[in-house]
């Protein structure tokens, strides 16, 4: 008798073993969505204030893109604030990540004006631009959508519909991940932490 509990309690020992390794082993639950198979995106050259930037120049590093633009209202602004909020839950990590945002309005969008309007958020944040049909290339190479509405009568002022969210280039440069713009900063800084150790 006393044998047969001590095998029931080996047993229910092993099994507590096996799901606690279990737990501690597993992949940690990130809050966006992975891309797979991860997509190959094609090189290219945009513009900023400090002249041209290419994708492959980040090689090695992550890289969180956010396509938008400045006279955004809403969407661009809060996203921006969230990737900020991550960044800076970073750390020294934020070394391995760069930020970029992307015009999709090349006609107000000049150098000048989206990188003073990154560096707003943060000072290591990138903005790029280039002709539209620079731009409809890459949005189309990363899935994003964006329309340019017809201008208000009166003021000549529009607006742009635009894809929301924020997108990862891996080390490899392949399109790795997605968040909605309204993933918060904890979220956004827990998951890039995970993506900076994965090999």
């Amino acid at each position: 008798m006393k044998r047969r509990w001590i095998w029931i309690g080996g047993i229910v020992l092993a099994a507590g073993l096996i799901a606690l390794a279990a737990r501690f082993f597993a992949s940690p639950r990130l809050h966006g969505e992975a891309v797979r198979p991860a997509k190959a995106v094609a090189d290219f050259t945009l513009q900023s204030d400090h002249g041209p930037v290419r994708l492959s120049d980040f090689r090695g590093r992550l890289v969180v893109f956010f396509f938008a633009y400045t006279y955004c209202p809403d969407v661009a602004p809060t996203a921006m604030s969230t990737i900020k909020g991550a960044m800076n839950r970073l750390g020294d990590d934020a070394r391995q990540v760069q930020v970029i945002l992307v015009s999709v309005d090349p006609q107000r969008d000049t150098p000048d004006r989206l990188g003073g309007y990154a560096r707003n958020f943060r000072p290591d944040f990138i903005g790029i631009t280039g002709t539209t049909a620079e731009i409809d290339q890459v949005t189309a190479d990363f899935g994003v959508i964006y329309r340019i509405n017809p201008p208000e009568s009166a003021s000549g002022d529009y607006t742009v519909d635009h894809s929301s969210s924020i997108l990862l280039i891996d080390q490899d440069g392949k399109l790795a991940y997605s968040w909605p713009f309204t993933v918060s900063a904890e979220d956004l800084a827990a998951d890039l932490q995970v993506l900076i150790r994965q090999p």
